[in-house]
């Protein structure tokens, strides 16, 4: 990776501008390494931008969702590093697409580097089954909401409105923790529940 605590203004300008229309392709941390320091230090405003999103799209070329998904990559990058969990070295031995995937997990307290090492070394069915499920060993806290047998069938009726809404298929909604999913966003629009069952703080 390149020093960029090394380079000047320009020089880092030029660096991500060569980053963003590569011979090779560059490693997504590079790119990700290059926004960051450009907004940690503010550096776009006076290259005539309000943000550093305006730019990555204006001279990156960058579309919306890739800037988006580039910020979140970087945030997660510099906390779990800055607090020791995780190394620049965790993070460069994982594809783009795995550490995407592995945010959401990592955003409800997951162990950094057992999540990082099975995205840089499990084969990929087996890669996606540890996706679909809830991972045991993560400390977890469930509420449990009773409601009277006459309400089953409203339950019923509302988390296949919820499914649709979502623009799933309520005929295969019925994995445990994708109903779980539904019931959370059920009981977030009815009573203001933000959370039913997540890792403890």
């Amino acid at each position: 990776m390149t020093d960029l605590a090394a380079l000047s203004q320009d020089a880092l300008r030029a660096h991500a501008r060569s980053l963003a229309r590569p011979k090779d392709a560059p490693h997504w941390l590079d790119v990700c390494a290059a926004l960051g320091r450009i907004e940690d230090e503010g550096l776009v405003v006076a290259w005539g931008y309000n943000s550093v999103r305006a730019w990555a799209l204006a001279e990156l070329d960058m579309d919306p969702q890739t800037y988006v998904q580039t910020a979140k990559l970087w945030e997660a990058v510099s906390r779990t590093t800055q607090r020791g969990e995780a190394s620049f070295a965790d993070w460069r031995a994982v594809s783009r697409s795995r550490a995407l995937a592995c945010l959401p997990a990592l955003s409800l307290g997951a162990d950094p580097v057992r999540w990082l090492t099975d995205a840089a070394t499990m084969p990929a069915i087996q890669w996606e089954l540890k996706l679909k499920k809830v991972d045991i060993t993560e400390p977890w806290t469930t509420w449990r909401i009773r409601i009277p047998r006459s309400l089953v069938a409203t339950r019923e009726a509302a988390l296949r409105r919820v499914a649709e809404g979502l623009g799933l298929d309520p005929t295969r909604c019925r994995d445990a923790d994708v109903e779980h999913r539904l019931v959370g966003v059920l009981l977030e629009a009815v009573l203001g529940v933000t959370e039913v069952e997540g890792p403890e703080s």
